[in-house]
């Protein structure tokens, strides 16, 4: 995407393209479609917390000490751990996003929009505002369509 002026931004044009190629990178090497059972699995707060920690108890702080060289092995893992987190991380945020604009417009103005309304549910109200739970609900349109 080229820079658009219209986003208001702190980044120059070289830092926005920058995260934009990477971004794309990101997504290529893992795409929304290899990351669905992922989040279907894991498909709230708790449980994404826990995904970390595991990666954090397996892999971070295991067999490494203070003061050592990493491995450059373990530098490759870390950046694919990395990687992966970042773009999970972000499907889950754009998927999220969706559902809330969904919810507050009731009606989805983008064609990747129908593909990811399958993968949320909105589960109500709470003290903090709308609850949404990622899963893969292919009866999704149906079941709206229903009610």
């Amino acid at each position: 995407m080229p820079y658009n002026t219209s986003i208001r931004t702190n980044l120059s044009p070289e830092q926005y393209l920058f995260i934009d190629e990477w971004s794309k990178e990101i997504q290529a090497e893992y795409t929304l479609e290899d990351m669905k059972s992922l989040i279907e699995k894991n498909n709230n707060q708790k449980a994404w917390g826990d995904e970390s920690y595991g990666i954090a108890k397996s892999f971070a702080y295991t067999g490494i000490y203070e003061g050592q060289e990493l491995p450059q092995s373990y530098q490759e893992m870390g950046r694919k751990y990395c990687r992966q987190r970042v773009a999970i991380g972000g499907y889950r945020l754009g998927i999220t996003l969706d559902a809330i604009y969904k919810h507050i417009n009731s009606q989805a103005n983008s064609a990747e929009s129908e593909y990811i309304q399958g993968l949320i549910s909105f589960i109500g109200e709470s003290p903090n505002g709308p609850e949404f739970r990622l899963q893969i609900n292919e009866e999704a349109d149906a079941k709206e369509a229903t009610q």
